[in-house]
């Protein structure tokens, strides 16, 4: 890819915001709740020599309010909070409706549009600021890259694309993938720190985000010296910036519970879709 060429990082962005957005509805609920239950009235503090002196004002009405003695610093606390929380609800909506607003009128797709809209000729003689998807997955799947081999003597378990994997549960993961179009380099080297060059079973592409996305599948759970190791390369992964539920997709087996299609399709739902 040429360097000129400026990945947006849109969906990204979007992301984030909705994530935002998400956490602001969660904390008015919770704020709107807790208000709810609060105490009537509101707080006045004033300062009498070096101490200070809290009054509970029950009404609007009531300036001066009810001596709180000190050794009822609940109720200081709650309407204290109370009006805390309070005043917390106008910039806290105000943030709401403006991602809102940002979401409504954030069309980011319009950028690839421009260069989509041009002649075929014209494309041959600009470089896009980014890329469009169908040639941003066409250069990732075509990227080379040395592959592990295979013992002599190992089974050959081959995928509909006639890729060959190490096992059925590698099969019928990789098989899932591509019928739910998405792309991945099987095997692919990547560099972890405290464990040097590791090759994931699975590097997949978010068909959206264009985020990288490790998958590992660990086949022999019920050994313990497996399961040891299991737990360590999850744990690396973590160091690595490789966190399981968001760019790291990790499945397991034992000789007892086998690797079911639904796992796998519940695991693409949620990471993919």
């Amino acid at each position: 890819m040429d360097d000129r060429c400026l990945e947006l990082g849109t969906n990204k962005i979007i992301e984030a915001l909705i994530a935002r957005r998400t956490g602001i509805e969660e904390e008015l609920a919770r704020l709107e709740k807790e208000l709810k239950s609060a105490p009537e009235g509101r707080l006045r503090i004033c300062r009498k020599r070096l101490r200070r002196q809290y009054y509970h004002c029950i009404c609007s009405a009531d300036r001066k309010g009810k001596y709180i003695p000190h050794a009822n610093i609940a109720l200081v606390k709650a309407l204290a909070q109370k009006d805390y929380d309070r005043k917390l609800l106008t910039p806290m909506r105000s943030e709401q409706n403006a991602i809102c607003e940002f979401l409504r009128n954030f069309h980011p797709e319009q950028v690839d549009e421009v260069f989509r809209s041009l002649s075929e000729f014209r494309k041959s003689l600009v470089t896009p600021i980014r890329l469009l998807d169908e040639d941003y997955f066409r250069q990732w799947v075509r990227v080379e890259y040395e592959k592990m081999g295979f013992d002599p003597d190992a089974p050959e378990h081959l995928t509909a694309g006639n890729e060959r994997v190490r096992s059925k549960s590698e099969i019928m993961i990789a098989d899932a993938l591509t019928r739910d179009w998405i792309v991945f380099r099987y095997e692919y080297p990547i560099q972890i720190e405290g464990l040097g060059c590791v090759h994931p079973d699975f590097l997949c592409l978010h068909p959206v985000t264009r985020q990288a996305i490790v998958w590992e599948h660990f086949g022999m759970m019920d050994d313990p010296s497996y399961a040891e190791q299991t737990i360590n390369k999850i744990e690396k992964y973590c160091n690595a910036g490789y966190h399981l539920g968001y760019n790291l997709i990790a499945t397991f087996e034992t000789s007892k519970h086998p690797l079911h299609s639904r796992h796998i399709e519940q695991k693409i739902q949620r990471h993919f879709h």
